[in-house]
């Protein structure tokens, strides 16, 4: 959606990658609330996909603001909720 905005009216903007990206944020987000030792590793992750979509016929602002909003989605429905351990 932030495409619209962002880029010329005259290009094309199609396909579900910026929605993978905001899934990939979102778990990385859910996946820190339990486990703070994965911050390093999802920034790894993030940035690995981020540098694999930078493209001439890629969009980078799906991508980047479908990062975005997984990170502060998964942030959001996660920051109320109680962490229990069960072995």
């Amino acid at each position: 959606l932030f495409s619209l905005f962002l880029l010329p009216l005259n290009v094309i903007s199609l396909g579900a990658s910026g929605c993978v990206f905001g899934l990939i944020g979102a778990a990385i987000m859910s996946y820190i609330r339990y486990d703070k030792s994965a911050v390093l590793f999802g920034a790894i992750y993030l940035m690995f996909f981020l540098f694999q979509s930078i493209g001439p016929e890629i969009n980078i602002w799906a991508h980047l603001f479908g990062g975005l909003f997984g990170l502060l989605f998964g942030y959001l429905i996660n920051k109320n909720k109680n962490i229990e351990n069960i072995y």
